[in-house]
């Protein structure tokens, strides 16, 4: 969910730029279409010049209390204008998952902090693992960076979610199957190798493994599942628009990733009252309940294998006892009240 959005629930006028990219029904058009003009200055000189120039003239006819950079692309732009437009004091960056300030790729950035302009930034991580992350690379005098969790509206979640019977037919799953679940973007972050391997060791019998998206390392995991000798239990259904619909097809919901900035598809999951099974990363660790059970060492088939085999060994009645409990937890920590009375105070505070 967006930020300007809770912003406008608590009274705050906002107005949305979009820098580069394609149209969004909810910025508008971009100040330019090609994304490397932001991302890749240096090879894009004119794209930038022309970028940086348009976003000069809004700000200058904008009269604005506080700016939020979202992400270290949007800042390093906004530095590079701030001191011959004399906004000082009234930035707001937000930080997504773990990142290193380069001063090849972010030079800017890189400048103000070594010169210690930065100090007049208020600086936004998603996650306390971001944070970590990030802070030593950051000067003393700038104060410890707040954390502001994503959220998530589970209500709207709710609405969209096909029925068990409806989502498993469309995904071609058998009624009374056991359904080990996953949803994403195929590639190598996601390590979905170890999924594959995991529950191909576990001793699950009649078990499914429904895995929703598509990237390029969709044929090596066929091959692999081929490989293995699964390939009747491994169901790759594509690439699903609104794939989070398909939540209740699953009987538990497995994220075995190698980085996570803000884990969305987790929170998807918990919000549907999905049990789940995840890898030990901090992103991850960090959005679950403390002490939660159900984690295993990241890469580790073996491990998966059992925490899988514990899972599908619960009874149905204590899976959906564990995924409601998870629901109530994620409305309650990722709720969009909250994040947008963490962000009204803020831009009040620094505005």
């Amino acid at each position: 969910m967006h930020i300007e959005q809770q912003l406008r629930v608590k009274g705050i006028i906002v107005e949305s730029l979009l820098l580069s990219g394609v149209p969004h029904k909810d910025f508008g058009a971009p100040l330019v279409r090609d994304f490397d003009a932001l991302r890749r200055p240096r090879k894009h000189p004119i794209g930038y010049r022309v970028l940086r120039s348009r976003l000069r003239r809004r700000l200058e006819q904008g009269d604005y209390d506080c700016i939020i950079a979202d992400g270290l692309l949007s800042a390093n732009l906004l530095m590079d204008l701030q001191r011959s437009l004399s906004l000082d004091g009234k930035f707001i960056l937000v930080v997504h998952g773990r990142v290193r300030i380069k001063k090849t790729k972010l030079p800017a950035l890189f400048k103000f902090i070594e010169r210690g302009r930065i100090a007049g930034w208020r600086v936004i991580a998603v996650s306390s693992d971001s944070a970590r992350h990030l802070e030593p690379q950051l000067p003393p005098e700038l104060g410890s960076i707040d954390v502001v969790e994503n959220c998530i509206d589970a209500d709207e979640l709710a609405e969209g979610l096909l029925d068990r019977d409806v989502a498993r037919r469309a995904l071609g799953l058998a009624p009374g199957a056991v359904v080990v679940g996953t949803i994403g973007r195929m590639s190598s972050e996601k390590d979905y190798e170890t999924l594959v391997r995991g529950f191909a060791a576990a001793n699950i019998p009649g078990a499914v493994l429904a895995m929703v998206g598509d990237g390029k390392e969709r044929q090596a995991l066929q091959a692999l599942a081929a490989g293995l000798g699964i390939s009747g239990q491994v169901i790759f259904s594509g690439y699903m628009a609104k794939a989070y619909r398909y939540l209740r097809a699953f009987d538990c919901f497995v994220m075995t990733s190698k980085t996570e900035g803000s884990p969305i598809a987790l929170l998807e999951a918990m919000a549907a009252a999905r049990p789940v099974v995840c890898s030990d990363i901090p992103p991850l660790i960090d959005a679950l309940p403390y002490q939660y059970s159900f984690v295993f060492e990241q890469g580790n088939a073996t491990a998966l294998a059992r925490q899988l085999e514990a899972m599908v060994g619960l009874t149905a009645e204590n899976r959906d006892a564990l995924g409601s409990s998870l629901e109530s937890m994620t409305r309650e920590r990722f709720s969009p009240a909250l994040f947008g009375e963490k962000y009204s105070a803020l831009v009040k505070r620094q505005g």
